[in-house]
């Protein structure tokens, strides 16, 4: 498997989560309002890694 390892350098853009997680609000993902509002604060700092790290940890689980 390659190693990716821009993941561990690039920051997410944290400017752009909010307006991502409410389309995924329109298409049924069950994000409240106050989720959506402290989006960008949740991720602001934290890199593409561990992004993705703890989207494959609530894989199956998110979904009540």
């Amino acid at each position: 498997m390659p190693a990716y390892p821009w993941l561990e350098k690039d920051l997410v853009n944290a400017a752009g989560v909010p307006a991502r997680m409410k389309v995924m609000q329109k298409l049924g993902v069950p994000y409240t309002d106050e989720e959506i509002a402290k989006g960008a604060d949740d991720v602001k700092g934290k890199t593409e890694l561990e992004a993705l790290i703890a989207y494959l940890q609530v894989l199956g689980t998110a979904i009540k």
